[in-house]
C-alpha cells in the first residue's frame, strides 16, 4: 500500500471518530440535556471504546495484518453509522427507565461504542503496515497520530461550524457512514487483490445506505401533528409546536415559550408574573432582557410603553420569535450575541434587567455566578431591580437557595416569586433582586372575582399575579452554596430538575426524539 493512500485512510478514521463525537452529543441532547453528566459520560465512553480498539487493533496486528482487513473495519463502522438513524429512538426509550446517568451510559454505549472502537482499530493496523524499519517505530506512530488528530480538528470545525446547522444530525450521520464505505470502496479497489467479492458487498451497502437515507427517520414538518417549525442551529435544536391551542416554542426538547395560539398572549405563569414587575416602577423605563426565547416578555413591555433591549445569541430564535411568535423588531432591540458577553461590553444603563434563559439545561452556569450577578448589578440605575427566572422542585430547592445567596452578595433586597403548586413541585421561581425596598399594592393587583364571568384568560392572569405576590418569600440561604466561576454545583441539582421537566414533556406532548 502506498505511503499515500495509507494515511488517506488513517486521515479518515480520525475524522469520522471526531464527527462521532460531536454528532452522538447532537443525538443525546435532545432527550437528557446538554448537563455535565451527559459530557462526562459521553467523553468517557468515546475514550473507552477508542482505547478498546486501540487495544484490539494491536493484538491482531501482530497476528498478521493487510489492507482487507483494515478495509473491512470502515465497511462495518459505517454500516453501524448508517443504521443508528434507525435505532437511536428504541434504544432511548429501552434506556429511559434507567433513570438520567444510566440511560445516557447505556445509550452511548449502544449507539457509537462499536464504531468509535472499529475506527481507533484503524491506527495501529496502519502503524503495523507502515512499519518497515523498526528502528522508525516511533516516527511512524507520531505521524499516524498525529495526521488522525489533524483530521479530527478539521473535522470538528466543518462538522460543528457548517454541516450540522446546514443539514441537521441524522442527514448527516447516514452521510458520515455513506462516506466512510466509499472510503472503504475505493481502498478495496485500489489494493484489487482479493478484493472484488468486497467492492460488490461494499457498494451494495453504500447503496442501501442511499435507499435508507429517503425513509430515515428525519423530523419532518407535519402541520397536521402541530409542528410548524424545526431547524437544528448551531446552538439547539429548535421547534415550534401547535397542541391543544397553544404555541411552544421547545429548545433542545423543552418548553421555552408557550402562548395561545389565538392571540399569542402567554400563558405561562413565570411571563406574568415578570409581568407583574411593572408594578414595582413609577413609571415605564428601559429594560434588558437577557435570552430571547418567543419574545413575549419584550411584547408585554413594548406594549406598556417600555424601551426594551433583549440579548439573545442564537440567530434561529431570533428568526422564529418573529415569524411565528410576532415579535416587533422595529419596536426594540435585539443584539445576536451572548449574555455577559454584552454585558462586560455595553455602556447602557437599565432600570430592569431580566434573566430568562433557563431550559431543559437550566440557565448556564457562566449567567448563574457572583461575577455574572456583579456584571448584571452594574448595568442597572441605583433604583433599578433584577429578575431571575429559574425553574427547580420545590420553592425551597437547593438551586434556589443558592442563586438567592449568590444575590445577596450584591443586593439588599431578594425575594422570590413562586409561580408552581404544591410547593415541592416543578415550577417556576421568579428571584426579585434590588437595593431598595420592593412593595407592590394589593389593588393593582386585581381580584380574581372581578373576572369570572368577564374573561377566562385575564381571570387565570389575575390568579396569577395575586398568587406570585401573595406568597412572596425570602428563600433561606445560611447554608446554601455561593455560585462562583470557579465553584458553581448547579449541574449536581440538574439531575432531579431534569427528570421532572422530562416527565412534564411527556405528559404535555408524548415521547419525542426530534433530530432533524
Amino acid at each position: 500500500m502506498k505511503k499515500s493512500h495509507l494515511y488517506f485512510l488513517v486521515a479518515v478514521a480520525g475524522a469520522v471518530m471526531m464527527a462521532i463525537e460531536i454528532l452522538g452529543l447532537q443525538i443525546l441532547r435532545p432527550f437528557y440535556g446538554m448537563s455535565l453528566y451527559l459530557w462526562a459520560i459521553f467523553i468517557t465512553v468515546t475514550l473507552v471504546a477508542i482505547s478498546t480498539g486501540y487495544i484490539l487493533g494491536g493484538r491482531l496486528a501482530d497476528q498478521g495484518v493487510n489492507t482487507w482487513r483494515l478495509n473491512l473495519l470502515f465497511v462495518i463502522a459505517g454500516s453501524w453509522l448508517i443504521f443508528i438513524s434507525f435505532i437511536k429512538l428504541p434504544v432511548l426509550l429501552l434506556a429511559d427507565f434507567l433513570g438520567l446517568r444510566l440511560g445516557i451510559l447505556c445509550a452511548a454505549i449502544i449507539l457509537f461504542f462499536a464504531p468509535l472502537t472499529l475506527l481507533g482499530m484503524i491506527l495501529p493496523f496502519a502503524i503495523k503496515i507502515k512499519t518497515d524499519n523498526p528502528g522508525e517505530i516511533g516516527r511512524t506512530a507520531g505521524n499516524i497520530y498525529a495526521t488522525a488528530t489533524l483530521a479530527g480538528v478539521f473535522s470538528a470545525l466543518l462538522t460543528g461550524f457548517l454541516l450540522i446547522p446546514h443539514f441537521g444530525v441524522t442527514r448527516l450521520i447516514i452521510f458520515v457512514g455513506m462516506v466512510t464505505i466509499l472510503v472503504a470502496v475505493w481502498s478495496f479497489w485500489k489494493d484489487r487483490k482479493n478484493s472484488k467479492k468486497m467492492v460488490t458487498i461494499s457498494l451494495v451497502l453504500f447503496h442501501l445506505g442511499l435507499v435508507l437515507s429517503w425513509r430515515a427517520p428525519i423530523t419532518k414538518i407535519d402541520t397536521a401533528d402541530g409542528q410548524l417549525f424545526v431547524e437544528q442551529s448551531s446552538y439547539d435544536e429548535i421547534s415550534v409546536v401547535e397542541k391543544d391551542e397553544v404555541r411552544y416554542l421547545l429548545i433542545d426538547g423543552a418548553v421555552r415559550t408557550a402562548v395561545r395560539d389565538s392571540t399569542l398572549d402567554p400563558v405561562a405563569a413565570d411571563n406574568v408574573v415578570i409581568d407583574l414587575c411593572k408594578e414595582l416602577f413609577f413609571r415605564p423605563g428601559k429594560m434588558l432582557l437577557i435570552g430571547l426565547g418567543g419574545g413575549s416578555i419584550v411584547g408585554d413591555f413594548v406594549r406598556d410603553s417600555w424601551k426594551v433591549d433583549a440579548v439573545e445569541a442564537d440567530p434561529v430564535v431570533i428568526d422564529v420569535a418573529a415569524k411565528f411568535f410576532k415579535l416587533d423588531t422595529t419596536r426594540c432591540r435585539i443584539y445576536e450575541n451572548e449574555g455577559r458577553r454584552f454585558l462586560q461590553h455595553n455602556p447602557n444603563r437599565y432600570d430592569f434587567i431580566v434573566l430568562d434563559a433557563s431550559g431543559i439545561n437550566l440557565i448556564p452556569f457562566h449567567l448563574l455566578s457572583t461575577e455574572a450577578f456583579q456584571l448584571m448589578s452594574s448595568g442597572l440605575n441605583p433604583e433599578g431591580i433584577l429578575a431571575v427566572n429559574v425553574e427547580a422542585v420545590g420553592w425551597d430547592a437547593a438551586l434556589i437557595q443558592s442563586v438567592a445567596k449568590t444575590l445577596r452578595q450584591h443586593f439588599q433586597t431578594v425575594i422570590a416569586l413562586p409561580t408552581a403548586e404544591p410547593p415541592n413541585v416543578l415550577g417556576h421561581v421568579v428571584l426579585l433582586a434590588a437595593n431598595r425596598t420592593l412593595a407592590i399594592d394589593d389593588e393593582v393587583l386585581g381580584h380574581p372575582s372581578d373576572y369570572v364571568n368577564l374573561d377566562p384568560y385575564l381571570h387565570w392572569v389575575v390568579i396569577q399575579r395575586n398568587h406570585g405576590w401573595a406568597n412572596r418569600y425570602e428563600p433561606d440561604s445560611v447554608k446554601a452554596e455561593l455560585l462562583t466561576d470557579d465553584f458553581n454545583p448547579k449541574d449536581l441539582w440538574a439531575e432531579t430538575i431534569n427528570l421532572a421537566i422530562r416527565e412534564k414533556m411527556k405528559e404535555t406532548f408524548g415521547l419525542q426524539i426530534t433530530n432533524n
